[in-house]
């Protein structure tokens, strides 16, 4: 948990799809992850759903995706490390994402390139 600026909390929750854990361990982190975003008493300003925008949605992103939207959550979307697709396929890769999206906001992000930097902080705080 980050407090930013001394006004914003940030919770970064364990990553759902590539977590090494046991099958139990992973239950228990999806069970955990649930309980914060859905049942226990904080609210989320923003929720922001993090994948890999060369592997593209996953099963499990399409899950959340759905479990986040029908509890009715201000959700934005980070295609985290562009910087590992090729230039010339990287546009049909985020065509793919923002499809999977919908009418949320997608956020071509590489902290590598500093590239989504300033758009995220927008999405998150303007």
């Amino acid at each position: 948990m980050y407090l930013i600026n001394r006004s914003i909390y940030f919770l970064d929750l364990p990553g759902y799809g590539f977590a090494r854990v046991s099958g139990a361990g992973r239950e228990r982190l999806t069970k955990l992850i649930r309980w914060y975003l859905l049942d226990s008493e904080y609210v989320q300003k923003r929720v922001v759903l993090v994948l890999d925008a060369e592997v593209g949605p996953t099963q499990a992103d399409r899950e959340a995706l759905h479990m986040l939207r029908e509890a009715g959550k201000s959700i934005v979307i980070v295609a985290n490390k562009v910087d590992k697709i090729k230039s010339s396929e990287r546009q049909q890769h985020l065509r793919s994402i923002q499809e999977f999206a919908g009418d949320l906001p997608v956020v071509p992000y590489s902290s590598k390139e500093r590239t989504g930097v300033e758009e995220l902080t927008e999405e998150l705080v303007g």
